[in-house]
């Protein structure tokens, strides 16, 4: 059991960049090469790095708060490229009226392919391919998500205009969507810490965490199942702990594939993403754990009830990774039972990146500016950058052993939440 807490310990720890602009760089990359400069101090016959505050859009993220970022992580970037951020988040509803307006921030995430070409058109997206040479990671190593944002995301005109965030051009093991079975911990705890070989015990567990706390405080009902309905097909294919289990996402509206061997599953699939999940929610509810709520409330919504207790499960880390509760209501994915039939690992590759998270530079930028955003995002994609967004600065929930491994610290393994 130990064993397989740890396992989910380092999974939650890493591939935390979901929605954050200096987390889109994920990659199992090597680091840049040793001629690129490193810190603000050049060594001789290396260029000094320019010392710059670039302004970053971020679509909204409960992960990220604005303006000049100084926390451990932003000091190292600053180390590493020169670049101070200074972000700005920004409703993603508004994006399309500061794409309207051409109006960019210096280094802008978007998350949509429908707004490059009018960006491109009017002017007010940088080409990158004259200052590629400060980005190394991705020219060396990219070459693919170059050929692809030329061919692709240029509006026809053969030039890099957009790099997708998340790409990688090698198969690994991969937490899709970082979808899990979040459940608060303490109650987790209090029931004994059960491993999960099956969907009916995963739905046990929640049951008697439920008969052990049906109310809250205030005396409002506690449910262990619940999902929303603004925000597309995602709270109806998302929820389904087999969409972890299985390996099965989904595509477009009412598609899905298998993560594994790439299967297709059509509507008329009993596999099908929405049945697995209507399957689960039935399930849920005949056994009094499903939010009544569940097919009219809003994200929102489960937000609140979250933070009030009266949901104690959550289908995504993000959701739950930023709640104000206090120590003991942290949330963990619980351990599932890692076996053929019920794995909870797929592996992919994904070399064209992640198309909902573009990086677009300004074409308002200097020189100056134009050569540290392509120090930026080269260390985003770098594995010390990825490293580094994802767990943090050496030292602090990891550090490298004597045999080059890194690990977690002790503390980190005895966090709080691990009780």
């Amino acid at each position: 059991m130990q064993k397989l807490l740890k396992k989910a310990i380092c999974l939650a720890l890493v591939l935390i960049m979901a929605v954050s602009a200096s987390a889109c760089g994920g990659t199992e990359q090597s680091s840049a090469p040793s001629g690129t400069p490193s810190s603000g101090e050049s060594e001789p016959g290396e260029e000094k790095l320019d010392d710059v505050t670039l302004t970053i859009y971020m679509p909204d993220s409960s992960q990220t708060t604005g303006g000049i970022q100084s926390d451990p992580i932003a000091e190292q970037i600053k180390k590493e490229t020169g670049v101070t951020m200074d972000i700005t988040i920004i409703d993603t509803n508004k994006t399309q009226a500061m794409v309207a307006s051409g109006d960019l921030l210096d280094v802008n995430v978007l998350d949509s392919l429908e707004y490059i070409e009018p960006l491109i058109k009017t002017g007010a997206a940088a080409a990158m391919d004259d200052y590629l040479q400060y980005a190394p990671e991705i020219t060396e190593n990219f070459q693919i998500l170059i050929d692809y944002s030329k061919s692709h995301l240029s509006a026809g005109t053969g030039k890099v205009y957009a790099l997708t965030a998340r790409a990688s051009d090698s198969t690994g093991a991969v937490w899709p969507g970082q979808n899990g079975a979040f459940v608060r911990w303490d109650y987790y705890k209090e029931s004994g810490m059960p491993e999960i070989d099956s969907v009916d015990a995963y739905l046990n567990l929640l049951a008697d965490i439920q008969k052990k706390h049906p109310t809250t405080e205030d005396g409002k009902k506690v449910y262990g199942v619940a999902s929303f309905v603004d925000w597309g097909s995602f709270g109806y294919t998302e929820y389904s702990i087999l969409a972890k289990v299985k390996g099965i996402m989904p595509c477009g509206e009412l598609q899905s594939y298998n993560l594994s061997d790439l299967s297709f599953y059509d509507l008329y699939d009993d596999n099908n993403l929405w049945w697995q999940n209507a399957a689960f929610n039935w399930k849920a509810n005949q056994m009094g754990l499903l939010d009544p709520e569940t097919y009219v409330q809003n994200h929102d919504t489960i937000v609140q009830k979250l933070t009030e207790g009266r949901l104690f499960t959550s289908p995504v880390q993000w959701e739950v990774g930023s709640l104000p509760l206090k120590s003991n209501q942290t949330f963990l994915d619980v351990p599932f039972a890692d076996t053929e039939e019920f794995t909870s690992w797929v592996t992919r590759n994904s070399p064209l990146g992640y198309v909902a998270r573009m990086f677009v530079l300004s074409s308002k930028m200097d020189e100056t500016k134009m050569r540290s955003a392509l120090r930026l995002l080269n260390w985003l994609y770098s594995k010390e950058g990825n490293r580094i967004i994802s767990n943090g600065v050496e030292g602090g929930a990891w550090h490298t052993k004597e045999d080059g491994v890194a690990t977690l610290t002790d503390e980190a393994i005895k966090a709080p939440f691990l009780g």
